[in-house]
């Protein structure tokens, strides 16, 4: 009997340790949950701030951030979505101070830096060189 004893023993160790990881992982997911919840009045307003988003779409997008794989498809539309600030400024003269205020300067549009005339830089006209000359030069 000392056998059996010995199972059941082990069987209910072995179940409380079962009992008390559960606990803790819903426990984490209570306070994971918790956070998500508490940041998403704030994500949505970051997006109606900076017209991502419209004010009719405010509760949808906040129903949407509360499951993963719809943030990843609302993530997803955002990363094309350009508000119409931004296509307007898309290929327009640099500012005043970014390059003299000639005109000359454009901004790229995936980072801001100014793109200079690829023709007038050292590489430029090495290139160039290349490509009219049929052949490489060292």
């Amino acid at each position: 009997m000392s056998n059996l004893a010995d199972k059941v023993l082990a069987q209910t160790r072995c179940s409380a340790e079962l009992i008390k990881r559960a606990e803790e992982r819903a426990q984490q997911d209570a306070a994971i949950k918790q956070a998500v919840d508490a940041a998403i009045p704030g994500a949505v307003q970051a997006l109606l701030d900076n017209d991502r988003i419209e004010g009719h779409q405010k509760e949808a997008v906040a129903k949407g951030l509360e499951d993963h794989a719809a943030c990843i498809e609302l993530i997803t539309k955002l990363a094309f979505h350009r508000n119409a600030q931004e296509l307007s400024s898309i290929g327009t003269p640099g500012a005043e101070g970014s390059g003299g205020g000639n005109g000359s300067v454009k901004q790229a549009s995936y980072s801001g830096a100014p793109v200079t005339d690829w023709d007038r830089t050292e590489a430029g006209q090495k290139f160039s060189q290349i490509l009219f000359s049929g052949r490489q030069s060292t």
